[in-house]
């Protein structure tokens, strides 16, 4: 989630994911995106240090469940390969995250 961030950082394309989020009829759709944003750096962070790992792990999934509505579940399953754009990735990060939520303490 670390390189999420800043992937979108370093290119500058906060903003454009945050006016992709107005076209879901969001007003306040680049504010989302600053805190997504800064939320998957922190929480990495955090996470890399073994704190509130449970609490960022289950927002992680909110996160990634609502990608996966809002963009990849009409792209089917693949992201290369078979198809593009589809939801197999977000589906492995929250196995791994709900792996980690298992063995939180």
């Amino acid at each position: 989630m670390i390189a999420h961030a800043v992937a979108r950082l370093y290119l500058g394309t906060v903003g454009g994911f945050g006016e992709f989020l107005n076209s879901f009829g969001l007003q306040i759709g680049v504010a989302i995106a600053w805190g997504v944003t800064l939320f998957e750096l922190l929480g990495g962070v955090f996470m890399l240090f073994n704190y509130a790992t449970r609490w960022i792990s289950m927002v992680w999934m909110v996160e990634l469940v609502t990608g996966i509505l809002l963009v990849h579940l009409n792209q089917g399953w693949f992201v290369v390969g078979a198809g593009t754009g589809g939801m197999e990735y977000s589906v492995i990060l929250i196995v791994a995250l709900l792996v980690i939520q298992a063995h939180s303490d």
